[in-house]
């Protein structure tokens, strides 16, 4: 299926990891995780339309809309314990998946991991980014540090990728949030101590989304501290699934 990009399949698997990328992100950003995870998970990386494989997809630019089709492809991947990991963008649809998938009477994920992201209720102060020139774009994604800079300087390879950034810039810049009961499933929120974009209260603020176990941590880095502190991230995780692993059993 398109949608869930899972290089392998386990049917024995205790747990599926559902993986959201950011802004402009594809299921590409957890590729090799699979490796630095316990065997009993299922890493099922989240490919939104526009990038790689969907590239002749048109890009979202709607939170209702993509919660609304996830929530029509995910039922059939909910046959055993799940967990989800977004990161910035991910993050939020990560959560307002949860929420949808609650509104439908159907199973919460076991543990929601939110990376790089201020607290759904938190509101952005900055201008928007999505209708911006171009060039200004190009300079914000330099800012977040998240893009490689070849990319960057590659005219024909931004001109493919920007209305995909745009998009998803859209989606967050436009999602509002709706006051709700808080998510009973246990929630940990990982944060950069560099990160301009999401600041270290900001994160911590998640902890009102959860009415199960909150757990914050922070790492070296900015926005995209799971790129360049990604093995302490990735080790992290790996201890927290083993945990739930360990409950699972």
């Amino acid at each position: 299926m398109s949608w869930i990009q899972r290089r392998h399949v386990r049917p024995d698997a205790a747990l599926r990891l559902f993986c959201f990328p950011y802004a402009g992100g594809s299921a590409g950003a957890f590729r090799g995780w699979e490796a630095e995870l316990p065997r009993d998970i299922e890493l099922c990386p989240v490919q939104l339309p526009g990038r790689e494989n969907r590239l002749s997809t048109a890009p979202l630019t709607d939170m209702v809309e993509l919660v609304r089709q996830l929530g029509q492809v995910l039922p059939s991947f909910l046959d055993r314990p799940f967990a989800f990991f977004g990161h910035s963008l991910g993050a939020r649809i990560a959560f307002e998946l949860a929420r949808h998938l609650r509104n439908l009477g159907l199973p919460q994920p076991v543990h929601l991991f939110a990376s790089g992201s201020r607290a759904p209720h938190l509101p952005d102060s900055s201008s928007p980014d999505h209708d911006t020139p171009d060039n200004q774009l190009t300079q914000k994604l330099r800012e977040l540090g998240g893009t490689p800079g070849e990319i960057l300087l590659c005219p024909e390879l931004m001109r493919l990728l920007l209305p995909t950034i745009r998009a998803d810039f859209k989606m967050i810049e436009t999602c509002t949030f709706t006051p709700g009961t808080p998510l009973s499933c246990d929630l940990s929120a990982f944060g950069g101590l560099e990160d301009e974009f999401a600041a270290p209260t900001s994160v911590e603020a998640w902890s009102q989304h959860t009415s199960g176990m909150f757990m914050l941590r922070m790492f070296e880095g900015g926005h995209f501290f799971i790129q360049s502190s990604r093995q302490e991230v990735l080790t992290d995780l790996r201890v927290t699934l083993r945990r739930i692993l360990a409950v699972l059993r």
